[in-house]
């Protein structure tokens, strides 16, 4: 552990303990413990709590991810990258071999996809994401790239552009339902509660994940991941391309009221199916009187709803953190993936890169 420079001593009294290790590294990229520009954020998270609000501080991040295919056109000996990630065969195979395995069939053939399953010119060799606080910063970063790719011959294959809500959305996804309540800590990096070993530090319910499951070169919670020593601090980034059916959503929950007796309505279903309402606040009771406390009352647990009478079996958040599971056994986990917002990703290199 390092210690942080000296701050006001108006700051509260979290900001002068000692850093965890990783906060400080600057070699692991952003958006994969934390947004990009770690220490950015860190200064933003400080100055939003010694102020009580937003401060005025802007910045724009980059973040480059090669492919496979990448890694081999632009490696000085390729061999040896495909020898090294030899046992990496989804990463190496690419997303379309992985298709059907992974249900991409019918309108999700890779035959539709924007990108991904082109050859020759249309081969993916890099992703590269532009983030911004301001739209003049996010313009003025894609301009300075567009010289770049003019300069060494890339060729942009497919570009997606994101915005983040404003007005009353803002901060929820495109459902309606706050965004971003329950995320996991991660060892090392985020601090450690005191009084609770294991869950991180001012965040009630939220457990402590071993750095190698992000991570490599990490522990991670079977040891360390084997990787080639060029990967430690790397990670894997997936990219999927989704399409959120937000009115099929909203009339399913609506037409679904029919089916139900008493006091049913969409929202009251919506929530049932999430297993949140849409502030955030879980159906299901905290735990304890103290874990409990807070805007989203995220101290849980599922020990006291075995039957799912709180929150019902079939709910998101339910299916894909457990949590402290009890009651019938042998149910299937599914997971998701977060997204993030004002964004602006390029996929390229083409195949004439070097």
């Amino acid at each position: 552990m390092t210690t942080t420079p000296t701050r006001p001593t108006a700051v509260p009294y979290i900001e002068h303990l000692p850093r965890p290790e990783l906060r400080g590294s600057t070699d692991i990229r952003g958006n994969v413990l934390a947004a990009f520009n770690k220490d950015f954020d860190e200064q933003f998270s400080q100055a939003r709590r010694a102020v009580g609000r937003d401060p005025s501080i802007t910045t724009v991040r980059c973040g480059v991810s090669p492919t496979f295919e990448g890694l081999v056109t632009i490696a000085n000996k390729p061999d040896r990258i495909k020898k090294d990630l030899s046992t990496f065969t989804s990463f190496c195979a690419g997303a379309a071999a992985r298709a059907e395995y992974l249900g991409d069939t019918g309108e999700s053939d890779p035959r539709t996809w924007l990108f991904g399953a082109g050859t020759g010119d249309k081969v993916v060799h890099a992703v590269l994401i532009v983030t911004a606080d301001t739209e003049a910063l996010l313009k003025e970063k894609l301009k300075n790239l567009d010289t770049v790719e003019q300069t060494h011959r890339i060729t942009r294959v497919h570009v997606d552009e994101g915005r983040t809500l404003k007005g009353d959305p803002k901060g929820h996804e495109h459902f309606g339902h706050k965004d971003g309540t329950s995320q996991p800590g991660v060892k090392d990096f985020h601090r450690e509660d005191a009084g609770r070993k294991g869950f991180r530090d001012n965040h009630a319910g939220t457990e402590l994940i071993e750095p190698g499951e992000f991570v490599f070169g990490c522990k991670s919670r079977q040891g360390d991941r084997k990787a080639p020593a060029w990967m430690k601090n790397g990670s894997l980034q997936v990219v999927r391309r989704l399409r959120r059916d937000v009115a099929g959503w909203n009339k399913a929950v609506v037409d679904g009221v029919k089916n139900f007796t008493g006091n049913m309505d969409a929202d009251r279903l919506g929530a049932c199916l999430v297993g949140r309402a849409k502030g955030g606040t879980p159906l299901a009771p905290p735990c304890s009187a103290v874990t409990g406390l807070g805007s989203d009352r995220n101290g849980f647990e599922y020990a006291n709803d075995p039957i799912g009478q709180h929150t019902p079996w079939a709910a998101h958040i339910r299916r894909t953190h457990p949590r402290a599971f009890a009651g019938i056994v042998g149910r299937k986990r599914s997971s998701a993936s977060p997204a993030r917002p004002r964004s602006s990703s390029r996929t390229a290199p083409s195949a004439r890169s070097t």
